[in-house]
């Protein structure tokens, strides 16, 4: 069984999308450290094999969306947290007043493209990352 990788494609973008990816994976690696639960755990509140998670932390698969966000509640992350997560990998967030919430929090009044919200988040995260490994 194999999951599409929707940032890696034929439309000339495979380089911001390797980008979008790995900054994907970096954030959903950070948020599993800092949670302190194991595979089995997670997984358990999932419903899901621990190898699946496995597989998904270490970029062999792609989640989707459904499975975002049940890895959001299994970490106990807000609505924030999971928005973010579903924009860097490419998917849409919850709902319309998350959607606003992001709008506003990112400066990005008045603009509806996914892509656009997805690269602030990238920008930010690649910042935070810079600084933290100065």
């Amino acid at each position: 069984m194999t999951d599409s990788t929707p940032w890696i494609g034929k439309d000339g973008h495979h380089k911001a999308k390797h980008q979008h990816r790995m900054l994907y994976l970096m954030r959903i690696q950070e948020i599993h450290e800092l949670s302190g639960l194991s595979l089995r755990e997670v997984a358990q509140a999932c419903d899901m094999d621990h190898t699946y998670v496995h597989y998904i932390l270490n970029g062999k698969r792609q989640p989707k969306r459904d499975i975002i966000i049940a890895l959001g509640f299994a970490y106990r992350l807000d609505l924030f947290e999971v928005d973010e997560i579903l924009l860097l990998a490419g998917l849409p967030p919850l709902g319309r007043s998350s959607l606003a919430e992001f709008r506003n929090a990112s400066g990005l009044n008045g603009q509806s493209n996914n892509r656009i919200y997805s690269e602030q988040i990238s920008i930010n995260l690649r910042d935070n990352f810079q600084e933290g490994t100065k």
